[in-house]
């Protein structure tokens, strides 16, 4: 287990690890299914003419409004690619939350990791915190597509919106 104290730790962890093999890639293979229980999912607008994005939780709808606000102009994917790696002798499959297009890339989102183009996926800081090596590895499988991956938490989010309101 991965024992940070913050979201810039865990993003630190996640560069230096190295990814395992990755045998197949298929962009957007994965679809958000529907809620059967208090989860929250649906679809959230970016900006006119954009189209919705898929979200599957409040914490990832939060993330698409600030991302939104921080960035004019982006466009998002949801689910973006399923990835299959192989770890301890077994294919096991991955798919990011988000693969996030910028025009140009703010300070804020710099400090985070993004790049032009980057994978993201989204966690509660608490629940980033007890990740094993096992996520880890899934998450460092994606920089063998060879663009930035960043984690990004409700702490990011929070001082996200409070930056786009400054």
């Amino acid at each position: 287990m991965y024992v940070t104290h913050t979201a810039t730790q865990l993003r630190q962890a996640l560069a230096l690890l190295p990814p395992p093999p990755v045998s197949e890639v298929k962009p957007r293979n994965r679809r958000i299914p529907l809620s059967r229980s208090h989860h929250v999912r649906g679809w959230h607008p970016i900006w006119p003419g954009h189209g919705s994005v898929g979200f599957e939780s409040r914490l990832e709808s939060r993330f698409l409004t600030v991302i939104a606000q921080v960035a004019p102009g982006l466009t998002v994917q949801s689910q973006p690619v399923t990835i299959t790696y192989e770890l301890q002798g077994r294919d096991r499959r991955y798919t990011p939350d988000f693969l996030v297009h910028l025009p140009t890339v703010p300070d804020p989102l710099k400090r985070l990791g993004f790049g032009l183009e980057t994978y993201v996926e989204i966690k509660p800081l608490e629940r980033a915190r007890q990740l094993d090596e096992e996520w880890m590895l899934r998450l460092a499988s994606l920089r063998t597509l060879g663009l930035p991956v960043t984690m990004v938490t409700d702490v990011d989010i929070a001082q996200l919106a409070m930056e786009a309101h400054a």
